[in-house]
């Protein structure tokens, strides 16, 4: 039993930092996704008014993000993307209301356009961020925002949790990390265009405003 309700499927282990029963990871997660509700409201034009507006939630996991972001503004029109069937799955038993492919991130079709583009903890895993960030400019019609770990408080915060000691709080599959200096570099050259940093310990995110 999950505590974003009953489900059939199997629960994936993303789910873990959700369901952590720590209550300073708990307040983390929260204070993340409050500073993401803000900066949205604040740099989306039409959506604290209620425009419908569509949004692409690359790298979706179970779709959790999702969840609250429909709760604040429901007249969004929610996409997502994830590799995961196991994930895709839970998130469309969550979000009914949304649409949920089973995709590859560089697979998709940049003709379609989505007024935001969302990509959060999707970077650090692949070999190829540069690429996959011009996929993400390429679907997006108005606002890319894109968050990754700010390290190395990210893994120092796993150290403190006796969580990946023996890769010294790295998790397994994070290839790539960038501390502010060198994410700032990345967005700065990959991103291009105008562009705002955010920050909410311990991940960093980035607004790449399109047209």
């Amino acid at each position: 039993m999950s505590k974003w309700g009953k489900s059939t499927v199997e629960k994936s282990g993303n789910l873990e930092k959700y369901e952590s029963k720590n209550p300073l990871k708990q307040r983390m997660i929260h204070n993340f996704q409050q500073t993401l509700i803000q900066e949205l409201r604040e740099n989306v034009p039409g959506l604290k008014q209620g425009e419908k507006l569509t949004l692409c939630d690359v790298g979706c996991g179970e779709g959790i993000i999702d969840r609250t972001l429909l709760n604040t503004f429901p007249t969004l029109d929610i996409t997502g993307f994830d590799l995961s069937e196991r994930a895709i799955a839970f998130a469309k038993e969550l979000n009914p209301e949304a649409q949920y492919y089973v995709k590859n991130i560089l697979d998709a079709d940049s003709t379609d356009k989505y007024d935001v583009v969302l990509c959060t903890e999707v970077l650090e895993h692949l070999p190829d961020p540069a690429r996959a960030i011009n996929v993400l400019k390429q679907m997006t019609a108005r606002v890319c925002v894109i968050t990754v770990p700010h390290e190395p408080f990210f893994c120092l915060g796993n150290l403190l949790s006796l969580k990946n000691v023996t890769r010294l709080g790295n998790p397994k599959d994070h290839i790539n990390h960038w501390t502010f200096r060198s994410f700032k570099k990345e967005m700065e050259k990959n991103g291009r265009g105008g562009g705002k940093f955010f920050y909410s310990f311990p991940w960093q995110g980035y607004f790449l405003f399109q047209g």
